[in-house]
């Protein structure tokens, strides 16, 4: 038999064996999730509301039970993360250039120009 004959072989075999190893190992993970995976129990609608009333407060309740209710919580919590960095960005906005340094203006100055010849650079090469 010839030698690259043989190594071919030889590297199927090596390769068979690697993915049969991983297969073996997914099956092996696979089986391990499922018998320490705690499920929860299914419940029916009845059961689900049932609770929900049981410990809800009617004014939650009604609040629940509106259509967009979780929607409109996100909603209003949004706007107050926007309100408050709104705030923050303002205040850092005023920061006075007289702070810094001459090699630190020249510094972020070059670094901008640099970023701004680069996306130049490649929105010319995209046209082309």
């Amino acid at each position: 038999m010839n030698p690259i004959t043989q190594g071919l072989i030889m590297a199927a075999i090596g390769m068979g064996l690697v993915f049969i190893a991983i297969l073996a190992l997914w099956w092996l993970m696979d089986v391990m999730v499922k018998l320490t995976s705690d499920r929860p129990k299914k419940m029916s609608t009845e059961t689900a509301v049932l609770e929900t009333t049981e410990t809800l407060p009617q004014d939650e309740l009604r609040m629940e039970t509106a259509p967009n209710a979780r929607l409109g919580k996100a909603a209003a919590a949004a706007v107050a993360i926007a309100l408050q960095l709104q705030k923050q960005t303002g205040a850092m906005s005023k920061t006075n250039n007289a702070d810094l340094s001459a090699w630190q203006l020249t510094r972020r100055s070059s670094i901008l120009s640099q970023s701004a010849n680069l996306i130049n650079r490649k929105s010319r090469g995209s046209i082309q």
